[in-house]
């Protein structure tokens, strides 16, 4: 059957309601109940997937994650396993191009929202950062504190796991008496810092404090703190303990000291709390609370006295004034920490030193030092993108890094670059382009001393592209032994004849190619110093043609082939990153306005983010919680 009379076909092929018998089922349903019910229905449920059940569930996009999964491994070839009926190839494509037209073609303004998250919990990276620009001191407590979880975006911030669970309470007083007393030491141990000066006591040493200058002060510190102008009995609570203190003998400078920690240790100052929106109607933040999104987006920390000023006087509400606002902040050295906050957890880059790293034993060249030059090259990169206005596509085309003389020396066999400070590199002769280049991403898609085309090429597609393969089939197998075994072969090579395997050919097809294009670096990012044999066979071309023979081609391919996915992909994840949540089928519409303005902005990286500080979904509210069903 030509292409045309199967979309043709497809396009018959709708999704209709419950099916109640198979005399009423649609085309889609009939197909479905004679190739997929067998297996995915609620007497067996084969990997967790019902698809009577899933049919049941209107609109079809609330589960559209779940029927592109069932559409791929259609059309791939791996579902119905091999030892089930098959349709014919006709049909296997109809179907899945009717499931994915059904979704495609959905108008998602009907079901939009905006969404709110009313309360979350500082993430450790927020708390500890957030007390440094309240106190002037940088301990980091919450480096020790039990390991956080990670929410369905990847990011550290999502909102779904961010709960002030109790066993935290004790750690948090420790650590807020802990701060203050670094900050304030009392007059016989040293003078306070020169930054706690100035954050709080105003410039003030503690000989020149009296009891009307402590009142301001507390003033101001529970603004900060709170992110907002503290509520009228919040501030007599505290400025009556201040007076207790006082009443007791306390001298205003160690009454001060007495009830700091307890800010700390406040809702007001561990949550982020939004007021509950009015109605069901999207509406707008207040601009504290638009102060606050922007300032743990962009910086992961508290506003500082200028964005809280901007909120009180109303300016945020004004686009010129955003922008202006945005701006400073992009410039602020604050905006450093989002090469890590968002880069680092996007690309995987974070894992290097902590879950990816080499024995120092055995390879004494992979030293603490050389692993910190490792993630900050990524980071680094992704932070002067923005600062200076750079093409998206950069990140990927980039011909030159930020590297210091070990990561030079030890990975990238680059001469000329001394000292340990990080610095801008010309990356021209080296084969190395943007951050598929960088010696993190290539370690992080890396086995532990070997390279894998299939964990880097699954890396392209789901990290970059964000088009996340299939899991394997059931059928699909393992290295058979003789092949394992086989010392003569690269591990890319016993992978390709691997893949040839029938049951397996189809998924690798998409995934390896893109895999085999970073073969030229080994396990830990160096370029090898011989140049791999070419996989055998068709190996490396994909299956629309497109062959794959380094990591210039591959970047081409990327960009000229499938560059609506890589945009589309780094907007959905930046947005995520500032909403601190998922994005769901309610979503859709405005991730679409937001590409689109973007494309009309020009694509580059400070545009989008100055797209998603003015987007409704960042300046608004809405009553029903986004990921409610």
């Amino acid at each position: 059957m030509a292409r045309g009379a199967t979309r043709a076909l497809a396009a018959a092929l709708v999704l209709l309601p419950v099916m109640r018998s198979p005399a009423q089922a649609g085309p889609t349903q009939q197909l479905l109940s004679q190739y997929c019910f067998d297996c995915h229905s609620a007497e067996t449920r084969e990997g967790g997937l019902d698809l009577r059940d899933l049919l049941k569930v209107r609109p079809i996009v609330r589960e559209r994650d779940e029927w592109r999964r069932v559409a791929q491994v259609i059309e791939l070839r791996s579902m119905p396993p091999r030892s089930s009926e098959q349709p014919s190839e006709q049909q296997r494509m109809a179907l899945s191009d009717a499931i994915n037209g059904a979704l495609d073609r959905f108008d998602y303004q009907t079901v939009a929202t905006v969404g709110h998250e009313p309360v979350r919990r500082l993430t450790h990276r927020e708390y500890n950062n957030t007390l440094r620009d309240l106190t002037g001191v940088d301990l980091r407590p919450a480096d020790r504190f039990p390991r956080e979880l990670t929410g369905p975006t990847g990011f550290d911030n999502d909102a779904s796991t961010l709960f002030l669970q109790p066993a935290l309470m004790e750690r948090y007083l420790a650590a807020a008496e802990r701060v203050v007393d670094a900050a304030l030491p009392a007059p016989a141990e040293g003078a306070p810092s020169a930054e706690a000066r100035r954050l709080l006591l105003h410039g003030a040493g503690a000989d020149r404090l009296d009891d009307d200058a402590a009142a301001e002060l507390l003033r101001r510190f529970m603004l900060r703190a709170h992110r907002r102008p503290p509520s009228g009995a919040d501030l007599a609570r505290t400025t009556r303990d201040y007076q207790a203190a006082r009443g007791a003998g306390v001298d205003p400078y160690r009454a001060l000291k007495s009830v700091l920690p307890a800010v700390l240790i406040s809702p007001r100052f561990l949550l982020r709390i939004e007021r509950a929106p009015a109605g069901s109607e999207p509406s707008r933040v207040d601009g504290f609370e638009l102060a606050t999104r922007l300032s743990y987006f962009l910086w992961s920390s508290t506003p500082d006295d200028e964005l809280l000023r901007a909120a009180q006087a109303g300016e945020l509400s004004r686009a010129s004034q955003l922008r202006e606002q945005v701006n400073r902040m992009i410039s602020h050295p604050n905006f450093d920490e989002f090469g890590s906050a968002f880069g680092g957890q996007w690309l995987s880059t974070k894992l290097i030193g902590r879950e990816i790293r080499r024995d120092p034993i055995d390879e004494p060249w992979c030293t603490d030092t050389l692993m910190d030059a490792m993630r900050g090259e990524t980071e680094r990169l992704i932070v002067w993108l923005v600062r200076q206005d750079r093409p998206a596509t950069e990140l990927l085309t980039a011909d030159y890094t930020f590297i210091n003389a070990e990561l030079a020396r030890t990975l990238y066999r680059i001469k000329g670059v001394e000292g340990a400070e990080p610095q801008k590199v010309s990356l021209v002769g080296s084969g190395r382009r943007g951050v598929l280049g960088h010696a993190a991403v290539l370690a992080a898609t890396s086995n532990h001393n070997e390279t894998s085309p299939v964990k880097r090429g699954a890396y392209i597609l789901e990290t970059i592209l964000g088009s996340p393969p299939p899991p394997p089939p059931p059928d699909a197998g393992e290295l058979d032994d003789d092949l394992a075994d086989n010392d003569s072969l690269t591990f890319a090579e016993k992978l390709g004849r691997h893949a040839a395997d029938k049951r397996c050919s189809t998924c690798h097809s998409r995934i390896d190619p893109l895999g085999y294009g970073l073969e030229r670096y080994g396990a830990f990012g160096r370029l090898r110093r011989k140049r791999p044999r070419p996989p055998a066979g068709d190996a490396a071309v994909l299956p629309d043609g497109a062959r794959v023979g380094g990591a210039k081609s591959l970047v081409e391919y990327v960009l000229d082939k499938r560059r609506d996915e890589f945009v589309r992909n780094l907007a959905r994840r930046n947005l995520e990153f500032a909403l601190g949540r998922r994005l769901d089928y309610r979503d859709e519409q405005a991730l679409r306005d937001l590409v689109a303005r973007w494309e009309a902005d020009g694509l580059t990286m400070k545009k989008l983010l100055l797209a998603i500080a003015d987007s409704p979904t960042f300046q608004m509210q809405q009553a029903e919680p986004v990921n409610q069903n």
